[in-house]
C-alpha cells in the first residue's frame, strides 16, 4: 500500500533534529529545502541525512568549476560571521590543494540548503514547515535584544520567515502545518507580548495556533531543557482537536548514557573552578 509523504522546508535547520524526529516517529517525508548558514551544521546535516562521506566527495564527478563554487557559497551567506559581520571568505579554497570547497558545495547541494533565510524569495510548497529560529537575543544566556519586527536582530530573522509565510498563503500555497520552536523565554513577562504579537499575526494568515512549553526530560531525554513549541494549523483544516503528547519516563537517567572514563581535557581546572 503506497503512503503518501509529508514533505517538509526545515528553516533553521542546523543538523537537522526536526528531520531525526520524524524518522524515529516513523513518519514516511521528503525534504523540499532546509535554510541554514552554519556551514558546519551544513555539513553534518549532509553526513547524517544525506549520506555524504569523504569518499563521496573525492569520487563525485559533477561539480562546477571551484569559481562558481565559491561564488554560490557566498551568494547565500553560507558561514556567515555575525559576530565580525563579514562573509566567510570561501575564495581562499580556490586555488587551494585541499577539498574543502568541493566538501561543503556538496554538503549544501546534498541538504537542498538555501542559506540565509533572508535571501531567499520564496519557498516550493511544502506540507510542513519548521522553523527553530535563533535564540541568541531570547535566551537568558544572551543579551535579550529581542525579536520584534524591524529590530535587527539575528532572533528577528523569524519575520523573514512569516514574509515567506504570507507569500506562500497569498499565493494559494500556504503550507497545512508550521512549527516554530525555541526557548521557554519567548513565553518570560519581557517577551510575552512580543509572541502575542505572533499569535497574532498567524492567527491573520489564517492558522490556529497551539503553544506549550516541553520539558526533554519528560519526554525520554535525560536533560533538563525546555523549550516552547508552537504549532499552526491552517484553519480550513483544523479540526480542534490537536493535543500535544503526555509526559513519559522510559527509565534512562543521565548516568546511562555518560562516558565512565573521560579525558582529562573535557575537566575544569581549578583556576576555572575558582
Amino acid at each position: 500500500m503506497k503512503t503518501d509523504k509529508l514533505t517538509v522546508n526545515e528553516l533553521f535547520s542546523g543538523i537537522g533534529a526536526q528531520v531525526s524526529a520524524l524518522e524515529r516517529l516513523g513518519i514516511p517525508f521528503e525534504i523540499k529545502h532546509t535554510s541554514d548558514i552554519d556551514h558546519n551544521a551544513v555539513l553534518s546535516y549532509a553526513a547524517i541525512h544525506c549520506g555524504l562521506t569523504e569518499e563521496l566527495v573525492n569520487t563525485y564527478t559533477d561539480y562546477p568549476t571551484r569559481e562558481e563554487m565559491a561564488r554560490e557559497l557566498t551568494e547565500i551567506n553560507l558561514g556567515y560571521d555575525f559576530q565580525k559581520n563579514k562573509p566567510y571568505n570561501w575564495y581562499r579554497f580556490v586555488n587551494s590543494k585541499s577539498k574543502e570547497l568541493e566538501k561543503y558545495w556538496l554538503a549544501n547541494k546534498l541538504s537542498r540548503n538555501l542559506g540565509d533565510i533572508s535571501k531567499i524569495d520564496k519557498l516550493d510548497y511544502a506540507d510542513f514547515w519548521t522553523i527553530s529560529f535563533c535564540c541568541q537575543d531570547i535566551s537568558n544566556a544572551g543579551k535579550m535584544k529581542g525579536f520584534k519586527l524591524g529590530s535587527n536582530t539575528r532572533s528577528s530573522l523569524l519575520w523573514d520567515n512569516i514574509k515567506l509565510l504570507k507569500l506562500a498563503v497569498d499565493s494559494s500555497n500556504a503550507p497545512k502545518y508550521v512549527m516554530f520552536e525555541n526557548v521557554k523565554n519567548l513565553v518570560s513577562k519581557k517577551f510575552m507580548s512580543d509572541f502575542n504579537d505572533l499569535l497574532d499575526v498567524l492567527n491573520e494568515l489564517g492558522y490556529n495556533t497551539y503553544w506549550k512549553v516541553l520539558n526533554a526530560k519528560d519526554y525520554g531525554i535525560p536533560q533538563n531543557r525546555e523549550r516552547v513549541f508552537a504549532i499552526s494549523i491552517r484553519k480550513d483544516i483544523d479540526d480542534g482537536k490537536f493535543e500535544f503528547p503526555q509526559p513519559f519516563d522510559n527509565g534512562v537517567r543521565l548516568k546511562d548514557v555518560l562516558e565512565d572514563k573521560v579525558d582529562e581535557k573535557y575537566y575544569l581546572t581549578d583556576t576555572m573552578i575558582r
